[in-house]
C-alpha cells in the first residue's frame, strides 16, 4: 500500500500541493486527472520519493519513502516518466537490463532475464537496437518493459498514454 499524508509543496511562494492525502490499495488502479499545472506530476514525485514535501510524509507498506534506499525504494515502486529520455546510445537489451539493479544478479542472468522480457513484449526485433535510434511509441514500449523488468509492487505512471 501507498499512502500519502497531508503533503504539501511549494517552490517560491506557489504553493503546488496543499494538506493531500490518498491511499493506493494493492491490486488497484488510480488515475489522477487534472488541467496543466494542477499537480499530478508533483504528486507523482512526492510518492516516488525524489520531491520531498514541505509537509506531511508518503509512507509505502508503512515505510516513509524518504527512509528507504534506492535499492528498497526499486522493489517497492517502478516510475514511468512522461518522457523516458537515455542520452546514451546504449542497446535496448542493456537499458531493460539496467531496471534489474535491484537485484543480486550477475551480468549474463541479467542480461537473459532482460531478453525474456523483451521477447515477452514482443520486441524481439528492437533488443539490440541502440536506444537513441528508437522513435518516441519505441521508446515508451521499451520505457514499459524496463517497467515490468523491475518486477517492483507499484507502478507510477506519468502521462502513460503520450
Amino acid at each position: 500500500m501507498l499512502r500519502a499524508e497531508k503533503i504539501g509543496l511549494a517552490f517560491d511562494s506557489n504553493v503546488v500541493l496543499d494538506g493531500v492525502s490518498l491511499e493506493l490499495s494493492p491490486l488497484s488502479l488510480t488515475v489522477l486527472i487534472g488541467p496543466n499545472g494542477a499537480g499530478k506530476s508533483s504528486i507523482l514525485r512526492c510518492l516516488f520519493g525524489w520531491q520531498r514535501p514541505h509537509s506531511g510524509g508518503v509512507f509505502c507498506s508503512d515505510k516513509d519513502i524518504q527512509q528507504l534506499s534506492s535499492i528498497q525504494r526499486a522493489a517497492l515502486l517502478g516510475w514511468l516518466p512522461q518522457r523516458p529520455s537515455l542520452s546514451e546510445g546504449i542497446p535496448v537489451v542493456e537499458w531493460v537490463a539496467a531496471a534489474r539493479y535491484r537485484f543480486d544478479e550477475g551480468p549474463s542472468l541479467r542480461l537473459a532475464k532482460a531478453t525474456e522480457f523483451i521477447e515477452s513484449s514482443g520486441l524481439s526485433e528492437l533488443r539490440l537496437r541502440r536506444w537513441d535510434t528508437l522513435s518516441g511509441g519505441e521508446c515508451q514500449r521499451v520505457a514499459l518493459t524496463a517497467l515490468r523488468a523491475q518486477e517492483a509492487q507499484c507502478w507510477l505512471l506519468d502521462e502513460p498514454a503520450n
